[in-house]
């Protein structure tokens, strides 16, 4: 690693209009030139960007679409008719006759995430079917480390000239910006964002590895300043590595994405869209309140539902993050003891159960107001962990209204256990999942037989039963 460094190099990757280019690579349209949208019960469910910029939104019907653009091409998703166990691509379609077929769309993004666990020394962790976070630290050393042996032993680096990749962007610093605002509050940025952010990493907050290393240039130590600059050594380096990983998404699959590296998640996933399509851009460490400046509180990570409600009421309801740092500290305390549910996070509950024990440890009492206060000024010490394997499948249907027809219902039971056979499959295919299917073959390489009661014993134990709730 750089001598100074101490940063995570995360990576938030978002597949550009995802639905749309699958059907467009499908179909042979040229996604990045040729509008294109993608219907689904007469709705937009899709825009790409070349038909964005004629005037196409989502809220528009496919007949507002042509009327905005005569040109526009229109694709449809593949449905299941009810009854049966294939899907296609029906031309007229009806939701009380047909289900929303999902299958391209996963295979799809199976292959994505297949390219990125190519990749040496990296952490992938799915966030959806067409978002990945990707902790890059380990290849962004090696790629630093080759830099560095090309250029000599005497180089002397420079992170934006010798390392950042040429076609990648950079937030902007814009303390001038930030200063003025806050002049006109009454405020100072000092006050409100560098005095707490600069307090908090001196004395130790967050646990993480790399959770500290964002830089406040105000009042840093030579220590800090030399720390700083290795972490920005190593972030333009990290842009290397996902420049590469986007291109060959592009070359094998030819689906363009945009990228956001940061020190942390919460950031990597606040910057990723910010030069969309088809763009990466760097947040280099001192820069995280520019990042921030400007975002909607209930677009950040874990501020949804009723946590979400709760800091609204605290902060005044706040809309942007630039409005929540006015709020004092001691505004946040009514949510101590408030379960912040942190949804999208997928974090475990032993990991949560951590978090609180070391808070406790600490004694601090106040951690989910402290964590509020801090995570709206971009700091998080939330690693990239691969995703646990799957424990559930479902597949459903919703009616509307709701049906009494029992011989309906069956009906769209073979589409629903069509697709869930399909989701298994792949899930045994790509997986160590050992389906019924692989647990005989392996037992028939070792010599093994089995009775015709043992793959009903080994599913009963396998399974959990719950009683069924009272209806009274």
């Amino acid at each position: 690693m750089e001598r100074y460094a101490t940063t995570k190099c995360v990576v938030h990757i978002d597949m550009d209009c995802f639905y749309a280019q699958v059907e467009a690579v499908r179909l042979g349209i040229a996604c990045r030139d040729v509008p294109f949208i993608l219907s689904q019960w007469g709705n937009l469910i899709a825009v790409n960007y070349p038909a964005r910029a004629k005037g196409i939104a989502r809220f528009n019907t496919v007949k507002e679409a042509r009327e905005l653009c005569p040109e526009v091409r229109v694709g449809i998703v593949p449905t299941y008719r009810v009854g049966e166990s294939v899907y296609a691509y029906h031309a007229h379609t009806q939701k009380d006759t047909h289900k929303v077929a999902l299958e391209p769309y996963r295979e799809a993004s199976r292959q994505i995430f297949s390219i990125l666990h190519d990749f040496p020394h990296t952490t992938v962790e799915k966030a959806s079917v067409d978002e990945a976070f990707v902790d890059v630290t380990e290849a962004a050393q090696a790629e630093l480390a080759a830099l560095r042996a090309a250029a000599g032993p005497r180089a002397d680096l420079d992170p934006l000239r010798d390392v950042l990749d040429a076609d990648t962007k950079l937030i902007d610093d814009n303390t001038a910006e930030m200063e003025a605002y806050f002049a006109e509050q009454g405020r100072s940025y000092e006050e409100v964002y560098a005095r707490p952010m600069r307090e908090l990493k001196r004395r130790g907050g967050g646990s993480g590895s790399g959770s500290r290393s964002y830089h406040v240039p105000q009042g840093c130590t030579e220590a800090e300043a030399r720390e700083y600059r290795g972490n920005c050594l190593l972030l333009c380096a990290a842009s290397r590595v996902v420049q590469r990983m986007r291109g060959r998404i592009c070359d094998a699959l030819h689906y363009d994405c945009s990228a956001g590296i940061a020190h942390n998640r919460l950031l990597a996933k606040s910057i990723s869209a910010t030069h969309k399509p088809n763009q990466q851009t760097v947040l280099l460490p001192d820069r995280g309140a520019a990042a921030l400046f400007a975002t909607r509180v209930d677009k950040l990570r874990g501020f949804g539902g009723k946590f979400g409600h709760a800091v609204a009421r605290v902060t005044g309801d706040a809309a942007l993050c630039r409005e929540a740092w006015l709020v004092p500290l001691p505004c946040f305390y009514a949510l101590d003891g408030l379960d912040r549910g942190e949804e999208g996070e997928h974090e475990a509950t032993a990991r949560l159960a951590d978090l609180r024990k070391r808070s406790r440890a600490a004694d601090e009492a106040d951690a989910t107001s402290r964590y509020a206060y801090y995570r709206l000024r971009g700091f998080g010490d939330d690693g990239v962990a691969e995703r646990v394997l799957v424990k559930t499948l479902m597949a459903s249907k919703n009616f509307s209204p709701a049906t009494t027809e029992v011989d309906g219902v069956a009906k769209w039971l073979v589409v629903l256990c069509t697709e869930l056979a399909a989701r298994y499959a792949e899930l045994t295919r790509t997986t160590d999942v050992r389906g019924p299917q692989r647990e005989h073959q392996d037992r028939q390489r070792r010599g093994c037989t089995t009775s015709a009661a043992s793959p009903t014993a080994r599913w009963r134990c396998r399974t959990r039963q719950r009683r069924t709730p009272s209806t009274r």
